[in-house]
């Protein structure tokens, strides 16, 4: 066994993972191991990196593993990686801007001086007659599938 291989529990503790969750990748086959003369998964340097970069596209840039397949592939037919990230990009871009007026309409509650900012925060109801006049629920999908 190379001494640059690395065990899959080594492997799931540097990425901060489950052993179980190495296994899974690899069936799905977004990753692939070597056994060592035991028989037990191992990973080389190149594969934890991408065990790695899996984690980073799974809990940071919210992808599906399925959507991790097709940017680790590259190009497949009929869906194209870069089509997968624009798409998520797009939508990490609408829940920035979901977040920005979260935290407009919060922030005047953190600062009023009134005992009820709820009602009476001038900060709030400018916030609240901001939203009304760009129609802001009317646009958000979301909200058109809640109402």
């Amino acid at each position: 066994m190379s001494e640059d291989l690395i065990p899959i529990g080594v492997a799931a503790q540097r990425c901060g993972l489950a052993v179980s969750a190495l296994r899974y990748w690899e069936e799905r086959g977004l990753i692939r191991s070597v056994r060592n003369g035991s028989g037990h998964r191992c990973y080389d340097p190149g594969q934890l990196r991408r065990i790695a970069l899996v984690r980073i596209l799974r809990d940071t840039c919210m992808f599906r593993l399925d959507e991790i397949a097709v940017v680790l592939r590259g190009d497949a037919p009929g869906q194209r990686w870069m089509d997968v990230v624009e798409q998520r990009l797009a939508a990490i871009r609408a829940e920035q801007e979901r977040l920005a007026r979260a935290e407009r309409c919060l922030g005047p509650f953190l600062t009023c001086t009134r005992d009820h900012p709820a009602e009476e925060c001038p900060c709030l109801r400018d916030e609240i007659d901001r939203q009304l006049d760009e129609g802001a629920w009317t646009s958000d999908p979301l909200w058109t599938e809640i109402a």
